[in-house]
């Protein structure tokens, strides 16, 4: 088979200035059909790439002394953590000295620490992510080492005539013909085929299949290891957690989807205390209560403005004054002075700013401690909302009506909606919750009941009994959910014990349920109203779930939380299914209180969902047209566009001087190369705040570790959409139909872009060694935010609260920061048998990136809160994909030059992509879901260790009711004081 390895690969165009930025975001514009579009990227040379190594060497040097200068002078940007970490979780301690040598002791000291040093310094969510910068170093190092003996041999040996990359690449490997001599023209017979060549470079392609085998087995087996490890540390976080953390956090659960009838702190404890008797400890409803966030809003903004009184007194010496109404401005937690200081009308009134916001504060704590005994009287009693309420209620109880009310009025049909019917009553199917309603059965004197009904019966006849719990919740008993068909579907005149358990009998019969109603209503079920009944039913619920609990306030929501007094009680309730009722009482592993966003932790699990399923839709749609923004951005960030600005017309002015012709265009260059680099880049640094203000203001998650893991998955697959953008010169959406039509195009796509761009990511990778990681360590958005908070403020005219704010605790967006590691590892995955040579550049990129986040996270970010690494396993599933797609890669580059049919090195490699994605499935079974809880034998072990060491019991006396109940509604946050002007210098900073 002869192929024309020229068609196949074009030849390459380098392209210097691409290599004086991220070659990430070099494209061009070209002119198709009159409009601008996205061009291919140029392949980098190696002559280019060194070249960019000389620039960005220089950039390195210079990031790299302003880091050794600054982070002496601004130790609070470089040495942060220090300032708001314990003694107790503090690294070793930093050189100070400006000596050469230091920088090398610098770094030697954070290589040194140990990992468990690591793991007690930043918490689990950080040595998560520097095990996984690990990982990737370990993979690409162990591959690049036995690659470029085994690959790189193979490779250059091919004598394909290729220099450069491509000299040791699959690109170097004669094309294979398996045409029979006779089988040639006369012309060609003068130069026989050798045989001999043909089956030595079919052997080299073998060399290449089995490379990638060993190299998917091997990341498998390394990510096995990795899962093995953070499950064991999971079940210690969850069992024991974090230093920072309250224990109670361990012996919480989250509670989503609670029915009407438990939406109060009185019955939900109830519940569960039958459930789980004496293991409850407290629970509470979180309440939705948007008046009260107002209040306390403007609460803490009169408590604000009287501590800026004090300070302006504190600073000048004299009494603050201003004018009552007058607005002002809040810039970095800063507030500034009322905008207009003067007086514009005569009716401002001119006061004095301490005594007027001191008594302000003063009347709105009164005011606000009597609402939060009002709320909490609220959630402790329940609002008694019922799904029924409301217009619509109305209308489907009166067509409930019309249907069961043949012999009914439409008022007892309203009536038996309300009380709940057994088989689709309106409203609430949990009437039998208080088994004080049911009147007691007769036994009947005639029969004599099976022991089976004995205990059903004793169960029925026991009245209710007083709950001796340690707070206000004992009262009467109440029946479990899954005791409901009890009731449901037996009518009270059923005539003793025999009767009742044959009406039980009667409900796994055909028509057993509506045996007990009347012939006509039983003739109009077989017709089908039934049906009709059910889907009034359904609608009416999904309304009530979705629409007006998203639409009108109810101050009840359906979200809790529950604490109990033994972790074996925790692991069992997390685990088992509580009641047999569609979506309903769904517990999961409560987040510790600071990751809670608390504004949206009243919104139902339901409404969340379809938000989520909305906003996932409508991105995955914004990233198949991704170039669409990409051509846009780069058509405006053109000397032609900027030209038609009047300060910028000479850019468009040719003039007779060659000189200033010469100069004009070297400035043309410039903009044309680095401006569209520069709008392209802010835009993709955009994304994550897009995906997060859809995150947490429209999809309403409820935790910031949430909103965290949906950046990361969202920019993940973006970053993978732009490198195909990048080498296809296209969307994904503008090749779909090509896909469609005909599945083999897309890798005969891949296969004819992919392979010859390596050199440009080779110097993307470069970009990030030299240039990248040294930004991250200058950390520029903090430097730039202290220069201007000092040069626009003055240090004595800030309140204690401005101070705390402008030096803050920096914490670290993992969901920012895992798909940069990603793209890395996916780019070595993509190209690790086609061109090897990249393997060892990602080595050193991720060794580089460990020693650069491991100072980071030991001495700059003070984590705000800790998920106990939940963020891990999403990324060693993005980790697989990634790795999928390099066997797609290879699959259809292989696929290119020997096609399907002749050769076996296709078919042999076909199953490797599928067993990976099946390994996603796997791992997920065998480590993701078991580290979503605790397990019961660790429960047990820690219960039992705290038994015999005394420890259960003080552990039990330090939880505290209110750790999971909204900040607001804590009776400790009743009264705010004003903070002093100044505190110990140390909190400040």
């Amino acid at each position: 088979m002869a192929l024309n390895m020229d068609a196949a690969f074009p030849p390459r165009q380098l392209s210097p200035l691409a290599t004086l930025h991220d070659p990430l975001f070099h494209h061009g514009l070209g002119q198709v059909g009159g409009k601008e579009n996205i061009t291919a990227i140029s392949d980098v040379g190696v002559e280019a790439v060194i070249l960019s190594c000389y620039l960005n060497g220089i950039v390195f040097l210079i990031c790299g002394l302003a880091f050794e200068i600054l982070r002496r002078w601004l130790p609070t940007i470089y040495n942060g953590s220090s300032y708001h970490k314990p003694s107790s979780r503090q690294p070793p301690p930093l050189p100070s000295s400006l000596r050469p040598s230091s920088i090398w002791t610098l770094w030697t000291t954070v290589h040194a620490v140990p990992w468990h040093n690591v793991l007690e310094c930043a918490g689990l969510d950080a040595y998560m992510f520097l095990r996984y910068i690990r990982l990737c170093g370990r993979v690409t190092s162990v591959s690049a080492f036995w690659g470029m003996i085994i690959l790189g041999t193979v490779y250059g040996t091919a004598g394909g005539g290729e220099t450069g990359w491509y000299r040791m690449s699959m690109k170097n490997i004669p094309p294979i013909d398996d045409s029979p001599p006779d089988a040639a023209d006369d012309d060609d017979a003068a130069a026989p085929i050798n045989h001999q060549y043909d089956a030595e470079n079919g052997l080299r392609l073998w060399v290449t299949v089995t490379f990638m085998y060993m190299l998917t087995f091997y990341v498998i087996y390394l990510l096995s290891e990795e899962y093995k490890h953070f499950v064991e540390l999971r079940m210690v976080y969850l069992a024991k957690g974090d230093p920072d953390i309250t224990p109670q956090h361990h012996y919480s659960l989250r509670i989503e989807d609670i029915p009407p009838k438990l939406k109060s702190e009185k019955s939900l404890f109830r519940y569960f205390d039958k459930l789980f008797p004496g293991k409850v400890h407290s629970v509470s409803v979180v309440l939705n209560i948007p008046e009260m966030d107002k209040v306390m809003g403007r609460r803490e903004r009169v408590r604000r403005r009287l501590e800026k009184a004090v300070a302006i007194e504190q600073a000048t010496g004299e009494a603050a004054e201003h004018f009552v109404g007058r607005a002002r401005c809040l810039c970095c937690g800063i507030e500034s002075s009322p905008i207009i200081p003067f007086k514009c009308c005569g009716q401002d009134e001119k006061v004095n700013s301490s005594k007027y916001y001191a008594d302000d504060l003063e009347a709105m704590n009164e005011s606000i401690k009597s609402l939060i005994d009002e709320k909490l009287r609220i959630a402790h009693q329940g609002t008694g909302e019922e799904d029924g309420d409301g217009l619509l209620g109305k209308m489907i109880g009166g067509v409930q009506g019309a249907i069961k009310g043949i012999g009914r009025t439409v008022t007892n049909s309203r009536a038996e909606v309300k009380s709940g019917d057994g088989e689709n009553g309106l409203g609430t199917n949990y009437g039998s919750f208080d088994e004080s309603d049911l009147p007691p059965t007769p036994l009947s004197t005639d029969s004599k009941p099976s022991p089976s009904s004995q205990s059903l019966l004793k169960h029925r006849k026991k009245p209710p009994q007083q709950v001796d719990t340690p707070d206000a919740y004992a009262g009467a008993g109440i029946s479990l959910l899954d005791n409901d068909y009890l009731t449901e579907a037996m009518p009270l005149s059923a005539q003793g014990m025999s009767s009742r358990a044959s009406s039980i009998a009667d409900l796994i019969q055909p028509g057993g349920r509506d045996k007990h109603k009347s012939c006509l209503r039983r003739f109009m079920n077989k017709l089908g109203l039934d049906f009709l009944s059910a889907g009034v039913v359904y609608v009416h619920n999904k309304f009530n779930s979705v629409v007006v609990d998203s639409v009108f306030v109810r101050t009840m929501s359906s979200t809790g939380f529950i604490t109990f007094t033994d972790l074996q009680t925790v692991a069992c309730a997390s685990a088992v299914t509580l009641t047999h009722k569609a979506d309903t009482l769904d517990l999961k592993v409560a987040p510790e209180p600071r990751d809670i966003y608390w504004p949206n932790a009243h919104v139902s699990q339901q409404v969340s969902a379809a938000k989520q399923n909305m906003a996932s839709t409508l991105i995955l749609f914004g990233a198949l047209i991704w170039s669409a923004p990409v051509a846009t951005v780069q058509a405006l960030a053109t000397t032609e566009q900027l030209a038609k600005l009047p300060w910028l017309s000479w850019l468009d002015n040719v003039s007779d001087d060659d000189e200033e012709n010469k100069q004009r265009d070297f400035y043309v260059q410039l903009i044309n190369g680095y401006l569209p680099v520069l709008a392209l880049l802010g835009l993709i640094q955009l994304l994550p705040f897009i995906f997060q203000y859809v995150a947490v203001h429209y999809e309403s998650r409820k935790t910031q570790s949430d909103v965290q893991r949906s950046i990361l998955r969202r920019f993940f697959y973006y970053q993978m959409a732009n490198i195909f953008i990048t080498v296809t010169a296209g969307s994904l959406l503008e090749n779909l139909g090509e896909i469609i039509g005909d599945p083999q195009s897309i890798l005969s796509l891949m296969a004819d872009k992919v392979p010859t761009v390596v050199g440009y990511f080779i110097s993307l990778i470069v970009t990030k060694i030299l240039a990248g990681l040294p930004v991250v360590l200058l950390r520029l958005g903090a430097l730039f935010r202290m220069a201007f908070l000092r040069c626009s403020f003055s240090e004595k005219m800030l309140t204690q609260r401005e101070l705390n704010e402008v030096y803050r605790p920096q914490e670290l967006l993992y969901g920012w920061e895992y798909p940069t590691q990603l793209l890395v590892i996916v780019i070595c995955f993509t190209y690790s048998c086609i061109s090897p040579i990249i393997l060892p550049v990602g080595a050193i990129y991720f060794t580089c990136a460990l020693l650069v986040y491991k100072f980071q996270v030991l001495y700059v970010y003070t984590p705000e809160y800790e998920s106990g690494g939940e963020l891990f396993p999403s990324v060693l599933h993005r980790t697989l994909v990634g790795l999928t797609c390099g066997q797609v890669t290879l699959l259809a580059y292989l696929y290119l030059i020997l096609g399907f049919g002749k050769f076996w090195q296709p078919y042999v490699l076909l199953p490797l992509p599928f067993y990976t994605l099946w390994m996603v499935t796997k791992f997920s079974e065998q480590y993701d879901k078991p580290s979503e809880r605790l397990s019961l034998e660790r429960a047990v072990a820690i219960d039992h260790e705290n038994t015999i060491l005394g420890y259960q019991e003080e552990l039990i006396g330090s939880f505290d009711k209110f750790s999971y109940r909204q900040p607001f509604l804590d009776p400790a946050n009743a009264v705010l004081a004003p903070e002093p002007y100044r505190t110990d210098i140390s909190s400040a900073v």
